[in-house]
């Protein structure tokens, strides 16, 4: 498994700690906690646990459409940042975070919508002392 790092730094946003995207095997990640998940994910792949991990799939909430005062709106997607499929069948999606106060209000607007209309449970996760917590249970996470 081959990194690279890259010294741009995204965002600025005051408050938030900047993202230095990461490369690894060719897979751009926004930060190197999620450069680090996906290579536990690999791990966890090649043990037998996992047996599929799609970086970044995405799912539209809601289509482009135009209101009643005839003003085009936008489409409305969800990116996440990992879907893995375990040995057993099951199907989880992720989304890594470098810390649970570091949650904008939008992302849990974006994950709520999407949970609600696909049906699906999205975990939310952050590294504490090298082990990844769930950030709704505030456990670590267990992968089985």
């Amino acid at each position: 498994m081959t990194t690279a790092t890259f010294r741009r730094q995204v965002g600025g946003v005051q408050g938030r700690q900047p993202r230095i995207p990461t490369v690894v095997d060719g897979i751009e990640f926004t930060s190197k906690t999620e450069a680090a998940f996906f290579g536990e994910l690999v791990l966890l792949r090649k043990a037998g646990i996992i047996t599929a991990i799609e970086c970044h799939p995405f799912f539209d909430f809601q289509e482009k459409f135009t209101n009643a005062r005839g003003i085009k709106r936008g489409r409305h997607r969800y990116t996440a940042d990992f879907r893995v499929t375990y040995a057993s069948g099951d199907v989880r999606v992720f989304e890594v975070k470098a810390a649970p106060h570091m949650i904008p209000q939008d992302f849990k607007l974006r994950r709520d919508a999407t949970e609600a209309l696909f049906g699906i449970a999205v975990w939310t996760v952050y590294t504490s002392n090298r082990r990844w917590i769930d950030v709704d249970t505030k456990k670590e996470l267990v992968w089985s």
